[in-house]
């Protein structure tokens, strides 16, 4: 009987154990917190994504006199057996002087680098807003990847005109197939222990 204890507790701990990976915790990174993101690729580096709702928040600006930017770029790695989903941008602009526009380009890659370009984005950052891109590459598979901030543009008039960034990337990843919790892997582990018990008392 002891033996087969063993063998149960053996086997939930092996199943709890696969399944700790599908329900890590989701990646979340602050630049006020971690520090500045690099401006071109390949990062130093490669953020690990997990299931569900990734972050990665920070700040970027653009003065009109050209005396200062900042770009910030990123790569990530989508795990084993699972799926990417979607990319949300979602930022809040604000503006010194007279700023009449402020646009960027972003790009994913399909890997720690310049290429392959996945899909590609252009748009206003006026105003504040929340944008679903590449919507047409997804769902992509596990693999590493790279989120590229090609261009940033500002229009206006001002020696001291410029605009600044204040951002959050969500990254949604999905597990490809369902897997049980813990704790419902040790009802169904200890089930089977007392059905086994039990079949061996009737037969004997």
């Amino acid at each position: 009987m002891f033996g087969s204890v063993r063998q149960v507790i053996c086997v939930c701990a092996a199943l709890i154990g696969v399944s700790q990976g599908v329900f890590a915790t989701p990646f979340t990174y602050s630049e006020s917190a971690s520090g500045d993101l690099g401006q071109f690729l390949p990062s130093a580096k490669v953020f690990a994504f997990a299931p569900g709702d990734n972050t990665v928040s920070g700040h970027f600006f653009q003065t009109l006199n050209g005396s200062a930017v900042d770009i910030d770029s990123f790569a990530f790695s989508v795990p084993l057996g699972d799926m990417l989903t979607s990319l949300t941008f979602e930022w809040t602009i604000s503006t010194t002087g007279n700023v009449t526009g402020a646009n960027v380009i972003f790009s994913l890659k399909g890997a720690n680098s310049g290429a392959p370009t996945l899909g590609s984005s252009s748009f206003s950052l006026r105003p504040s807003g929340s944008l679903l891109l590449f919507p047409s590459v997804m769902p992509e598979g596990p693999g590493t990847y790279a989120i590229a901030n090609n261009s940033l543009s500002i229009s206006g008039s001002g020696n001291t005109s410029r605009w600044d960034v204040d951002y959050t990337w969500h990254a949604t990843v999905a597990a490809s197939a369902a897997v049980p919790e813990p704790a419902s892997l040790l009802l169904v582990a200890t089930g089977l222990f007392i059905g086994r018990q039990l079949g061996r008392r009737r037969m004997s």
